[in-house]
């Protein structure tokens, strides 16, 4: 992906992100769970 000049990477899975936690990676990866937590908390502070 690095070669291919990948600005990021998606963590599609709800595993692989807690998996690869302590990795270090040449691109910044996006962790789905962090971005769902957040808009859970959100949602839950306006309900």
């Amino acid at each position: 992906m690095v070669k291919n000049e990948a600005e990021a990477v998606i963590m599609g899975c709800i595993e692989i992100p807690i998996i690869l936690s302590d990795v270090e990676m040449d691109v910044p990866f996006i962790d789905p769970n962090e971005i769902i937590a957040k808009r859970v908390v959100k949602i839950a502070k306006y309900n």
